[in-house]
């Protein structure tokens, strides 16, 4: 059984970690009639445990239905304070009430120890997400699981937009966007598959790599998953049957739930902020194929394709300009080497440099007579 749960708790939800509750008390719904914020499928063969899956909705905070966040990470500066350092486990409580206003639910226990290569790493809510802090360039690490999607208090992705455009330092780093079929009639693997073949993967020109899972030769009920991109690129779409891929009940109810779900780092691409209340349409943008998900699209530019394009801009400038000189030069020098070393110059092009965080100087150290809370305003304004 499952029931679709609306934003106003009640005492029939199972305990927040998704276990108990009695499958009595939850009413079967027509899959077409999937629209509030939450459903709670069940995972266990007697009805005993339970997924929480995040639906699309206006009152989600998000504008569009097509796609939601499944999950996000992302980086800021954290500050010096009257020339001392402050601990990790003070940064730690001093942002956690920002979380909590964003997310609903803030820092809980400290790990005791490093994740990420940060030298401290504390826990969000019921293990939905880490703070990370220590050394990094002074920066600051959150990551919002999955399950912490799911869990935030509604409207936080609008919430986390205005905070990160709040911070000249923000950065997000990792984002998965998620669209949901419940009845696999919009889109599936083999779908995917068809249009990886019609060459609606392409992009700039490049093909991505793919890769196929599942019994595709003699499917047994299992699940087909096919994938596009990869993680060492920072962008992996999957689109899979998760409903055969669940066990029990929920593998009865929804046996055509197809899941189509992009991940995106930041290596080598800047992923705005606007993603976080516009899904849909930067799922809709980063493919081709994907165009049924939303009718507006955004495709997020690579570094590399803008450095490319400026690139040949100053290749076809440099022709228009100066190419028939460098044509009559190469006459008299008589090498294409003794030219170049008569007329390069040392540096890059400003036009040519590419912003990086990564390369981005140490932060100032603030003055000692800053105030003591100088810290809040500089780590979250």
């Amino acid at each position: 059984m499952v029931k679709i749960i609306p934003q106003t708790l009640s005492e029939e939800l199972p305990p927040s970690n998704n276990m108990g509750g009695k499958s009595g008390s939850f009413v079967i719904p027509s899959p077409e009639n999937v629209g509030d914020d939450y459903l709670f499928i069940p995972i266990g063969g007697n009805g005993s445990k339970f997924k929480r899956v995040k639906v699309p909705h206006p009152a989600s905070g998000v504008t569009d239905r097509a796609a939601f966040i499944d999950q996000v990470s992302f980086t800021a500066q954290t500050c010096e304070v009257s020339g001392a350092w402050f601990t990790d486990a003070d940064f730690a409580r001093v942002v956690s009430p920002k979380l909590e206003q964003v997310f609903g639910f803030g820092v809980t226990f400290d790990r005791g120890r490093g994740l990420n290569r940060y030298e401290s790493s504390f826990i969000l809510g019921d293990s939905w997400g880490f703070l990370s802090v220590g050394g990094q360039r002074n920066t600051f690490l959150v990551q919002l699981t999955g399950q912490g999607a799911t869990a935030a208090a509604p409207g936080w992705e609008q919430r986390l937009y205005e905070w990160l455009s709040s911070m000249s330092s923000a950065r997000i780093t990792r984002v998965d966007l998620a669209n949901d079929d419940f009845t696999g009639k919009r889109y599936s693997p083999e779908q995917a598959r068809d249009d990886y073949l019609q060459d609606r993967f392409i992009l700039g020109g490049r093909r991505p790599s793919c890769e196929m899972r599942g019994n595709w030769l003699f499917p047994d009920g299992s699940g087909l998953t096919f994938y596009v991109g990869s993680r060492t690129s920072g962008k992996l779409l999957r689109v899979y049957e998760k409903g055969k891929q669940l066990s029990g009940a929920a593998s009865e109810l929804f046996p055509d739930w197809v899941r189509t779900e992009l991940e995106l780092h930041n290596e080598g691409r800047v992923i705005p902020f606007d993603i976080l209340i516009k899904p849909g349409p930067h799922l809709a943008g980063a493919y081709p194929a994907l165009a049924w998900v939303s009718e507006e699209q955004s495709r997020i530019a690579t570094k590399q394709k803008t450095l490319k394009l400026q690139f040949d801009r100053a290749v076809l400038m440099v022709r228009n300009q100066v190419g028939r000189y460098i044509g009559a030069m190469m006459e008299v020098f008589g090498s294409a080497d003794e030219l170049v070393s008569r007329i390069t110059r040392e540096g890059i092009p400003d036009r040519l440099i590419m912003p990086d965080y990564r390369e981005s100087p140490p932060p100032l150290e603030p003055e000692p007579t800053l105030p003591a809370d100088w810290v809040i305003g500089c780590a979250f304004a």
